[in-house]
């Protein structure tokens, strides 16, 4: 902090030479101790021009001097003081220890202070404890100790004679039943409580006058005891007056006769104690007789009697009829009235509503704690506060913090009509609040805080980009501190290193301007739209739409050991963005980052965003690539600037701590991925010290998370099975492992969307789940959207109504969509039909078009009727042309060597040779065979040997033999129809090297036959349904095909396409998934991370890295490409692995 001012230090000096130090006596009294439990002297400081208030003198006595602890080691929670002055100078012989003069008000403050300073009076401070007892509790005492007023008093003789003289007057003259030298119950059965002087006066002018009118008209014979017992009470009240400046004698000296003509003398009026506008003993027949009033639980000051009794009256000369209350009782706190015995207490007259929210709470069914009680509780804190204030305007009010989170709560889902109706207007239209005179309850249907003062409790902000310095302060500090065990990467005397990583994440924002009443402009943009802005004139529309915020980035320090993290910054993120933006905002932020501790503690501006004022660059260091000798003569042993101290440091002498970003982590989006390559570029080149040592990271949590959304929205290609995060939905509902699977995997975890929470991927790749899958599923089936199936780029459909077979070229290559191909596909396709020329090789993509569609039309033409190019325009997709009739086909396949072989429903097949020219596909029948059955619904290729099934009763599986010249030789049935080994075969497919597979409709099920040893295995199928899981069924299994190994089926019946795949391949992808998001310490809610080294990580690493490329390597020798595979080719995305 920053040292004071010569100017501040004079003020303090000058504040403390004007004090003067007086002597002060502290006291302790506990409850029903007569001498003080504690006692000791100490000295306080007062200020002639800043201690003229009572009030300020004692609520620096409660604060300080020793008072609070010491009542807090005696275990007093709550008390009250009381001080006085007591002369040096004793009075004898009435005052041998000094007089004694009580200090209750202000005024009385302000006679004595002079004195005080002067040393002449000694300030006495004393300490008595507050009880806190129920009121019932005080009215049951009360009641019954007042039936035996008179009867349970010790009296001495003479006192005794003077209280029957009292009592038998009181009866016989004036029909009042004394109970006590204090107490009387008038004729109309009120007791009344004889006090002070100012007690008669109120008697006499209200209820004695009032009763005796009422008494005379039922009586005339007691008016002339009604006048003697006024001019009795007039006679008392006047001696009481003359005497009211006297000193206050004790009990026992007032020894004098009683006579009727002065029985002031019996009552003692002078001994009588009273306080500010409580009755020391209510009236009991008001309080027990009505039965609505409530039971209060008030303070009770509780005293005992001081041994001195050099006790001075409250009334001194001052004493005025100010600050009195209706009985002209002193409503200022008396010290000389705390005795006793004596309790403090309020009576007051309750509402019924109020009797029963008091009983509710005292029998615990209504909490304090309840959102009614706390609303109820502001509400009324909020009209008194508003009464008081127009006597002291310095009194302030603050809404309960629960109010207001309430209240935001109501708005958020209810809107602001709502709160506004439960509310009421309230202050609206009654201008600023300190100009509000009054509290209107027409205006009000529940005292509420309004919007602003809702506003009001939300922390302080910013919108502005960059580091925010208080925050990077307290990351400094904290990280330094000595007893802390962070890493550090350099420290000596003039520097200390503390190595940290940057992590940076972006949130998507809704778009839009809104004036924030707080900063007094729009937010939601870059620009500053203040009123400065406003004035200078209407902005560019281009320039306003690309400043709003789209996404807000937020960066998070943490040391590179893991122990300590905190966020510092944030960058308001607008639409377009490139990489060279991210770069610069990057080194931008690290720079920042790297500003010491010294220069954020004495550096301050306008503005909350860091400032780059801190210098330890050395363009000589840099270019030498080694340390100068003016920068070694200042300590400089390094180089690169982040790792240097500052100037200003070294200049102070002083340690330099700061913070050096060694490598900056985040998602691996297109701009994100773009700025860590120019990073790294950087660093290769050497070409910007700053940074040098920054080292770029993709964030390991948003990798997992686009794995896990790869794995959701494609099928991906492991170990040639497609798998997919469906098919383990799939599992987990299958009624076999449901029982085991679904305590660990909820369904949040297995729905087919991109989820954005990282405990899902933990929980579908547990080490439990691998266990169970493993042990209880061999395969899986689910049925999917039926996906075309090509051949050689080329897409095939037989038509059997049509006798033909269509095909549909997908790449435009074999039949030529010269607007599907590049520049240099157009150039090879012009050289392979003679149609080039030399002259081409300059001429653009469209001239090229137009050459080769001409080339094409010509060749058409030339090979081609009229009539046949007309119907070849009008087929799409095109149909191959045959030199003769194939009728009813219905299933094809190739061999080897490119043959295709073609089966009907009539029983017949026949092989074909295909051949293009570019513009379509010719086929040429070169030999037929006709079978003994029909319905030859499968036909396939092993090993260039041709199978076919027949799907009629007495059919099965044919082999069937052609001959070098593809001459039908012979059939031979390798499997019948109506057995346990086929019960009724349909479509056939290949499967292995030496087997195929083939659809048992049957048996609804799909098994594989291996002509080598003829054996026959189920592969799935499991009994005739719709089950999917681990123990699929099907219901009528028709087409098969095989996409690399995994197997796609059609239900015809259902009319469903059904997916099989091997769950071995599924759980791989899941073990190297959960390996990778262990590395980066992510875990479930029910878990902790695992702690992983350095080089474990590293070693965790490859073999993830190592899995997910032999899976792109395989998708791409099994399509035969070298391009960028993504999801649709079934792999994760290149930027991802």
């Amino acid at each position: 902090m920053a040292a004071k001012s010569n100017e501040d230090v004079e003020d303090v000096n000058t504040t403390r030479q004007s004090m003067t130090l007086v002597p002060v006596t502290g006291a302790i009294y506990h409850n029903g101790l007569e001498k003080p439990t504690e006692r000791w002297s100490f000295e306080l400081g007062l200020n002639l021009s800043e201690d003229k208030l009572l009030y300020t003198i004692l609520k620096r006595l409660e604060k300080g001097y020793g008072i609070k602890d010491k009542c807090a080691a005696l275990n007093i929670a709550k008390f009250k003081l009381q001080v006085s002055a007591k002369d040096f100078t004793p009075k004898l012989p009435e005052w041998p220890k000094g007089r004694i003069f009580s200090i209750d008000s202000q005024e009385q403050w302000d006679n004595c202070f002079p004195k005080i300073l002067g040393h002449e009076r000694e300030l006495i401070v004393k300490v008595f404890v507050v009880e806190v007892v129920h009121m019932h509790e005080f009215i049951s005492e009360c009641g019954a100790n007042c039936v035996n007023y008179g009867n349970g008093v010790e009296r001495k003789e003479w006192q005794i004679a003077k209280w029957d003289q009292f009592k038998s007057a009181m009866q016989n003259k004036f029909g009042v039943l004394a109970l006590s030298e204090r107490w009387i119950q008038c004729v109309c059965n009120k007791r009344i409580m004889l006090n002070k002087p100012r007690a008669i006066n109120f008697f006499q002018a209200r209820h004695w006058k009032v009763c005796c009118e009422n008494r005379s008209k039922t009586s005339r014979h007691d008016r002339s005891g009604q006048t003697s017992i006024i001019a009795c009470f007039e006679k008392q009240a006047k001696d009481k007056e003359q005497s009211s400046h006297s000193e206050c004698d004790p009990l026992s000296n007032n020894e004098n006769d009683f006579d009727l003509e002065n029985s002031g003398s019996a009552i003692d009026l002078d001994n009588i104690e009273y306080s500010d506008g409580f009755c020391d003993v209510p009236d009991l027949e008001l309080c027990l007789r009505n039965n609505d009033q409530e039971i209060l639980e008030m303070e009770v000051d509780i005293t005992p009697e001081t041994d001195d009794d050099s006790y001075s009256s409250s009334f001194d000369e001052t004493d005025s009829d100010d600050g009195k209350d209706e009985f002209r009782n002193n409503k200022n706190y008396l010290a000389n009235e705390i005795k006793s015995g004596f309790k403090r207490i309020h009576i007051a007259h309750v509402d019924p509503v109020a009797e029963k929210l008091q009983s509710f709470l005292n029998a615990g069914i209504f909490p304090k704690e309840s959102m009614f009680y706390i609303l109820l509780k502001n509400a009324v804190s909020y009209v008194d506060w508003f009464a008081k204030r127009k006597e002291n305007h310095s009194l302030q009010f603050q809404w309960d913090n629960e109010v207001l989170q309430f209240l935001e709560s109501l708005e958020y889902h209810g809107g602001r009509k709502v709160v506004n109706l439960w509310r009421g207007p309230g202050h609206d239209g009654e201008g600023p609040s300190g100009a509000v005179s009054g509290f209107d309850w027409k205006k009000w249907n529940w005292p509420l805080p309004g919007k602003t003062t809702r506003d009001k409790m939300y922390s302080g902000y910013s919108t502005e980009n960059g580091i925010y310095a208080p925050l990077l302060q307290s990351f400094l500090q904290l990280s330094s501190e000595a007893n802390s065990d962070i890493l550090t990467l350099y420290e000596d005397s003039t520097v200390k290193i503390i190595p940290v990583a940057l992590a940076k994440d972006g949130m998507q924002l809704k778009s839009g301007l809104l004036y924030d009443s707080r900063q007094g402009k729009i937010i939601g943009s870059t620009l500053n739209l203040d009123y400065n802005y406003i004035k200078q004139g209407e902005p560019e529309k281009v320039t306003l739409k690309s400043s709003i915020v789209q996404e807000a980035e937020a960066m998070c320090l943490t040391t590179l050991d893991a122990k300590f993290s905190l966020p510092v910054g944030v960058n308001n993120l607008t639409k377009g963005l490139t990489a060279l933006d991210t770069f610069n905002m990057m080194k931008n932020e690290t720079q920042e980052i790297n500003v010491c501790l010294d220069h954020l503690q004495h550096s301050r501006t306008d503005s909350i965003i860091v400032q780059k004022t801190c210098c330890s660059h050395c363009a000589i260091c840099t270019e030498l690539g080694t340390v100068c000798d003016a920068c070694s003569d200042k300590g400089h042993t390094v180089t690169e600037p982040a790792l240097r101290p500052c100037d200003s440091c070294l200049e102070k002498e002083i340690q330099c701590i700061k913070a050096a970003v060694v490598c900056v982590s985040e998602d691996s989006e297109s701009r994100n991925s773009g700025a860590q390559k120019e990073l790294v570029r950087v660093n290769d080149e050497q070409s910007d010290p700053f940074l040098s040592i920054i080292s770029p990271i993709p964030d390991g949590v948003h990798v997992a998370k686009r794995k896990r959304k790869s794995f959701s929205n494609w099928f991906l290609l492991v170990n040639n099975y497609r798998i997919n995060l469906v098919q383990l939905r799939e599992l987990s509902n299958d009624h076999a492992l449901h029982s085991k699977l679904a305590p660990l995997v909820p369904l949040s975890a297995v729905r087919n969307r991109d989820r954005q929470d990282v405990e899902s991927i933990m929980e579908i790749s547990s080490p439990l789940v691998r266990k169970i899958l493993t042990d209880n599923a061999k395969t899986v089936t689910h049925t999917v959207v039926p996906e075309n199936d090509v051949v050689q780029d080329i897409l095939y459909c037989v038509e059997s109504q049509r006798n033909t077979i269509a095909f549909k070229d997908l790449t435009g290559e074999t039949v030529v969509d010269v607007n599907k191909l590049t520049v240099e596909k157009l150039k090879k396709k012009l050289k392979d039909i003679g149609a080039w020329n030399e002259d081409y090789k300059r001429k653009p993509k469209k001239y090229l078009q137009e050459k080769l569609r001409e080339a094409l039309n010509n060749k058409v033409a030339s090979e081609t009727n009229p009539a046949q190019q007309t119907t070849h325009r009008r087929n799409h997709p095109s149909h191959i042309h045959f030199d003769g009739e194939i009728k009813q086909p219905v299933a094809l396949c190739f061999d080897q060597d490119g043959n295709m072989y073609v089966s009907t429903f009539t029983g017949a097949v026949y092989v074909v040779w295909l051949h293009c020219n570019l513009v379509s596909l010719k086929g040429t029948v070169v030999s037929s065979l006709q079978l003994n059955s029909t319905l030859l619904y499968g036909i396939v290729s092993l090993n260039n040997v041709v199978y076919v099934s027949a799907h009629e009763d007495n059919g099965g599986i044919y082999k069937i033999t052609f001959d070098d010249d593809n001459c039908g030789l012979a059939e031979k049935k390798v499997l019948s129809n109506g057995n346990s080994s086929c019960s009724r075969a349909h479509s056939l497919t290949n499967y292995t090297h030496n087997s195929f597979a083939f659809s048992d409709t049957g048996d609804s099920c799909i098994k594989t036959y291996n002509p080598t040893n003829n054996q026959v295995s189920v592969i799935v199928g499991n009994g005739t349904g719709t089950r999917d899981g681990s123990q699929a069924q099907f219901s009528q299994p028709t087409g098969i095909c095989f996409d690399y190994e995994t197997l796609f089926t059609a239900d015809t019946s259902t009319g469903t396409l059904r997916m099989t795949t091997n769950v071995s391949s599924l759980l791989d992808y899941l073990e190297h998934l959960h390996l990778f998001g262990e590395t980066f310490g992510l875990h479930t809610k029910k878990s902790t991370s695992v702690k992983v080294g350095i080089s474990q990580a590293i070693e965790k690493l490859e073999r993830v890295y190592s899995f997910d490329k032999k899976c792109v390597d395989a998708v791409t020798n099994l399509i035969g490409t070298t391009a960028v595979t993504q999801g649709p080719q079934g792999t994760e995305s290149k930027v991802k692995i």
